[in-house]
C-alpha cells in the first residue's frame, strides 16, 4: 500500500541499478525467448536528449513501459526514467518493493485514499454509495449535516469513534481524508520535481489514470506539473504492448511493438497559452478551481497528440465510457 512512510523514504536514482540489470538479463532473455517480441520506433529524434521530458504514452496494459524503456535503453538514449505508478499496483507487497528499486513513484488519487482508509477502518472495502458520500463530503459538495443522513451506520462508526491516526476530537473525517491526500501529493511532487531537475532523469506518465484498450481522455496531473516546471510534454502512442501482455503476468507473449514519438509539447509552442504567470501549488485543491481552465486545455492537447500516434484499433472513441466502482482505486 501507499502510505506517507512509503513516500517519504522513497530515494531515486540516475542510473538506476535493477533497471539495467533486468535490460541486461530479464528484458535481453524474454524478448527472445520463447516468443520473439519485435520493437521499433518511429521518431525518436523527437524524444529531447538535452534536457528530460515529461513523457505521456496510452496504457492499454500492466506492462507496456517494459519495452519501452528497453528499447530506449538499447538505443543509447541519455536519460533513464522515473515512472508514475498507480497506486492499485502496489497492493501486492512484491511489486511494490520492485517498483520501489526501479524509480517508481507512487501516485494515489483522492479516491484510493478513500478506499483504503476505509479498508483499513473496517476491514473491507466502501460500497459505491459509501464512497460517494465520502468523496463528495471530502470536496465539500455537501453539508456535514447532508452527510450524516447519507452515512451508513459503518461510515458512521469511523467518523466519530476514531480509528489509527484519526482522532475525531482535531480534525473531521472528511478533513484528515483530504489532509492525507494533500501531504501524499506534496511528496509526489516532491519527488517528480527531483526527478526530472536533480536526478536527471525523463518522468513517464500515463495520464489516462487507468487501463483501457482504447484511448480515454487524459487527466490533468501531467498538466499542472508541465506548466508548472515549464517541461517539455512529450507523446508516445504505444501499439501492441497489450497483445503482449493481455493479463496480469510480466512475460512477453511474443508480438509486434510499435512506439510512435510525437513532436514535444513545448512552453514556448503549443503549451504556451495554457501557462500560468503567478504562483501555484500543483495537485491542491485551491490550484485545481482557479487554473482548472488552463489544466484542463492542456490535458486535452495532450489526448489528441497521443491519439495521433496511434493505429486505428487504440484511438479514442467518440463517447468513451469511464469506469466506474471502487474497485478501480484497489
Amino acid at each position: 500500500m501507499i502510505d506517507l512512510n512509503r513516500l517519504q523514504k522513497l530515494r531515486l536514482h540516475t542510473k538506476p541499478a535493477l533497471q539495467i540489470a533486468l535490460g541486461k538479463t530479464f528484458f535481453w532473455l524474454d524478448f527472445r525467448f520463447p516468443k520473439r517480441t519485435r520493437i521499433s520506433m518511429e521518431g525518436l529524434e523527437n524524444l529531447p536528449t538535452d534536457r528530460p521530458s515529461i513523457v505521456v504514452t496510452n496504457h492499454t496494459d500492466r506492462y507496456g513501459y517494459f519495452p519501452l524503456l528497453y528499447y530506449l535503453w538499447k538505443a543509447k538514449h541519455p536519460f533513464f526514467f522515473a515512472v508514475w505508478i498507480k497506486g492499485k499496483y502496489y497492493t501486492n507487497p512484491l511489486m511494490g518493493k520492485f517498483f520501489d528499486h526501479v524509480n517508481g513513484i507512487p501516485v494515489p488519487s483522492r479516491g484510493y485514499v478513500i478506499v483504503v482508509n476505509f479498508k483499513k477502518a473496517l476491514g473491507r472495502l466502501p460500497t459505491d454509495g459509501e464512497y460517494r458520500v465520502l468523496r463528495d463530503w471530502m470536496e465539500e459538495k455537501i453539508s456535514d449535516q447532508e452527510f450524516e443522513s447519507r452515512a451508513s451506520d459503518d461510515l458512521k462508526t469511523i467518523v466519530h469513534g476514531g480509528f489509527g491516526d484519526f482522532d475525531p476530537s482535531r480534525e473531521s473525517y472528511a478533513g484528515y481524508l483530504d489532509r492525507t491526500y494533500r501531504e501524499m501529493m506534496a511528496l509526489v511532487l516532491k519527488h517528480s520535481v527531483d526527478a526530472l531537475t536533480e536526478k536527471n532523469l525523463n518522468l513517464l506518465v500515463y495520464p489516462e489514470g487507468t487501463r483501457s484498450r482504447r484511448l480515454q481522455k487524459a487527466r490533468n496531473g501531467v498538466a499542472q506539473l508541465a506548466i508548472f516546471l515549464r517541461t517539455p510534454i512529450v507523446p508516445i502512442g504505444s501499439n501492441g504492448t497489450d497483445r503482449c501482455y493481455p493479463g496480469s503476468i510480466p512475460l512477453s507473449k511474443g508480438c509486434e511493438i510499435v512506439f510512435r514519438v510525437g513532436k514535444p509539447v513545448t512552453p514556448d509552442g503549443e503549451m504556451k497559452k495554457f501557462l500560468i504567470d503567478e504562483p501555484f501549488v500543483p495537485f491542491t485543491r485551491d490550484a485545481e478551481v482557479k487554473h482548472r481552465e488552463a489544466f484542463d486545455g492542456l490535458a486535452d492537447l495532450i489526448t489528441r497528440r497521443i491519439d495521433e500516434l496511434l493505429d486505428p484499433e487504440y484511438r479514442m472513441e467518440e463517447n468513451p465510457q469511464e469506469r466506474k466502482g471502487v474497485g478501480r482505486f484497489i
